[in-house]
């Protein structure tokens, strides 16, 4: 079976690893050193059980600040309208059809999906990527290289562009699938209004959502998206460190394929986070998408053709 992920996952899962969790935590696991490969597979660890709050407390107690800073800061500001949104999806979820509802509610959204189309707009990012490649040298994709492997995320969007087709994101039967098991997911969270949400302790809510994990998963295999076979696959391995650097070989399974990504880490107060520069391989990720959506624009739009030049044919 398909096994899909995003290679921007994978960097977004180190950039957020930090050192051992203290005793005053609280947290559930007990994590042994404070490399990278640990701290990873410790992350993955938790992801498999669904448990949210063990990987919240796999943050240092300084991270852990900021994360419910940055919680607090946004239940502090009240969205009226996306409030609107929140209550009526929690509300529709404890209907005897509840699927049935969310179907309709999401019907514009779901309409857009144009599953070649996107293949397509897949693909030309490919293009690009497959000419940022035959610009690197030879050995910069190997375990001890640091930056993107242009090749190695171009070889796996077009594996994904052969997936959207075939994946049924428009068959019906298995949104209604999907969407049931989404209905199952929200009840298991035992959330019903927004203010309730917006009451809540960040662990709290990580607490509440772990349980509608599994749900949540069971939609994504609707569509042969296998969320725990790829974590079940995936490996941490160091291949050079030090007190301050560290460069991190990941492989793991996507779309029937061995993948791997090579991340440069540096610590930083006491939390490993991707490099900087060259080195962070988001910095060149972020050109080549916006490059991309430059030339499908220019693609898309139609030019005007100049107009036609007035004849002189001696007429007053």
């Amino acid at each position: 079976m398909h096994r899909l992920t995003s290679s921007l996952s994978l960097f977004a899962l180190l950039t957020f690893t930090q050192v051992t969790p203290t005793a005053e935590t609280g947290a559930t696991d007990t994590v042994t050193g404070n490399t990278p490969d640990v701290i990873g597979t410790a992350w993955v660890k938790t992801l498999r059980r669904n448990d949210l709050v063990a990987g919240l407390f796999l943050l240092t107690a300084t991270d852990q600040a900021q994360v419910s800073k940055q919680w607090q800061k946004q239940i502090s500001r009240p969205d009226a309208y996306a409030d609107l949104q929140i209550d009526t999806v929690l509300r529709m979820a404890q209907e005897s059809n509840g699927a049935d509802q969310l179907i309709a509610m999401t019907a514009p959204y779901l309409g857009n999906i144009e599953p070649q189309a996107l293949a397509k707009q897949i693909i030309d990012v490919a293009g690009i990527l497959t000419m940022a490649a035959g610009s690197q040298p030879a050995n910069a994709t190997n375990a001890t290289s640091t930056g993107l492997d242009y090749a190695g995320l171009r070889d796996w969007l077009k594996d994904l562009a052969a997936w959207v087709p075939k994946a049924g994101l428009t068959d019906q039967t298995k949104t209604k699938l999907a969407m049931t098991h989404i209905v199952n997911a929200i009840n298991l969270s035992g959330l019903h209004s927004a203010a309730e949400i917006r009451a809540m302790p960040l662990p709290v809510l990580l607490s509440r959502l772990g349980p509608a994990l599994p749900k949540i998963k069971e939609a994504l295999a609707v569509f042969d998206v296998q969320v725990d076979a790829m974590l079940d696959s995936m490996t941490f391995k160091l291949t050079n460190a030090s007190a301050q650097e560290a460069l991190i070989a990941i492989t793991f399974t996507s779309l029937d394929k061995p993948r791997a990504v090579a991340l440069k880490l540096v610590q930083k107060d006491g939390s490993w986070e991707l490099a900087s520069g060259n080195d962070n391989p988001l910095t060149g990720l972020s050109q080549l998408v916006m490059m991309a959506l430059l030339m499908q624009g220019m693609e898309n739009t139609t030019p005007t053709p100049p107009p036609v030049a007035p004849v002189d044919d001696g007429a007053l």
